[in-house]
């Protein structure tokens, strides 16, 4: 969806992990991964990009701009 509207995923990604916008967690063998955090879904574990902070990232930058 992100390559449809024009933007570079990896990019995007690297940004949002970086003012906090999605959870990321260890992977395997304890290194750091890099987008990914593990859920639960139907009763297995999955690794999804997990977005957690929108609401607090809109408004730092709405209180940025006043």
């Amino acid at each position: 969806m992100l390559r449809r509207f024009g933007f570079r995923p990896r990019s995007v990604l690297i940004q949002w992990r970086a003012q906090g916008v999605i959870q990321v967690s260890g992977g395997k063998k304890g290194k750091a991964d890099k987008f990914t955090y593990p859920v639960r879904m139907g009763g297995k574990q999955l690794r999804m990009i997990k977005i957690v902070a929108l609401d607090s990232v809109e408004n730092e930058e709405g209180a940025a701009s006043v």
